[in-house]
């Protein structure tokens, strides 16, 4: 779970963009994203394995992503 996004840029421009900066550590299968008020900001990062998306959680958290602090948890 990935949040503090970036909410005025197009949301296929950002889920491009999280995948190049995810997908360093490792396999993504989907990254979600929805519209609407309640959802903006929030993405959810599919791995393969576990062991990624720890490591992705730990790198990330605090990231500089498109001018904001980006939450990983």
């Amino acid at each position: 779970y990935v949040n503090n996004l970036p909410e005025k840029i197009n949301i296929d421009e950002v889920k491009i963009n999280l995948f190049h900066l995810f997908s360093i550590t490792g396999d993504i299968l989907d990254i979600k994203m929805r519209k609407g008020e309640k959802f903006k900001g929030q993405a959810f990062i599919l791995y393969s394995d576990k062991q990624t998306a720890k490591l992705s959680m730990k790198l990330f958290n605090n990231y500089e992503f498109f001018g904001k602090k980006i939450v990983s948890l």
